[in-house]
């Protein structure tokens, strides 16, 4: 269900499941899985470029996850946590890679791909991490001054300043959380689910800051009487 009132809800695919061991209520649990033809996830009523939605020009996605496995170290595997990639090339894909970095990619209206990833972490298994992507084309004459953005526990983010005359590609399909719906992998994408739980799903149409951010993964609200991650 769409908590934010907005009318947005979204659909659960393949086995990803409710489950009550979320975070902050329920959160939506993802079994492994290592191939394409396997989708689970939650996929979102947000597409970015949809009407209304007003998300090609910045914008900001925040989840808690809590991994089954750990995030690196031996017999840890990459895990796509955020995809709305439909076509080949056109990429907008956040994923943890078998090192324990987080990856974000983009491409452009321009047809460029943008990345960012972060240093490596080294979370355990069964561990709440909270994490926000941010992108900002906001066709300012300046040199870099578009930014992509991965904040992980509120902390200061990584960012990859650069230049570009367009907008996140039209190109995409509704936002997914848990796996990769198309098959198609980026830079360092993958098919592999998230294989954890997902909590606490927020989509914005702007993009915050740090502060936002943490103040963000911090609150906490009544467990509603219908299903809602």
């Amino acid at each position: 269900a769409d908590a934010s009132g907005n009318g947005r809800p979204g659909t659960a695919l393949g086995a990803a499941q409710e489950t009550s061991a979320g975070k902050v209520c329920r959160g939506a649990a993802i079994p492994a899985n290592t191939t394409a033809a396997t989708v689970d996830a939650i996929k979102t009523g947000v597409r970015l470029n949809d009407a209304g939605v007003n998300m090609s020009g910045q914008g900001t996605i925040m989840f808690w996850y809590k991994s089954n496995a750990a995030w690196s170290g031996a017999g840890a595997q990459a895990a796509q946590l955020i995809d709305a990639t439909q076509s080949s090339g056109q990429w907008f894909s956040l994923t943890k890679t078998a090192t324990g970095t987080l990856f974000f990619e983009v491409t452009d209206s321009a047809g460029t791909v943008r990345s960012v990833e972060t240093a490596a972490q080294a979370f355990a298994a069964g561990t709440w991490v909270h994490v926000a992507v941010s992108w900002n084309f906001n066709a300012l004459p300046a040199a870099n001054s578009d930014h992509l953005q991965i904040f992980i526990n509120g902390a200061a983010p990584t960012t990859s300043a650069f230049s570009s005359a367009g907008n996140v590609t039209t190109a995409l399909d509704y936002v997914h959380a848990g796996d990769n719906p198309s098959g198609l992998t980026g830079t360092k994408g993958s098919v592999n689910s998230a294989n954890g739980t997902i909590d606490e799903l927020r989509l914005y149409n702007f993009e915050l800051n740090q502060g936002q951010v943490l103040g963000a993964s911090s609150q906490t609200h009544a467990c509603p009487t219908f299903s809602s991650i």
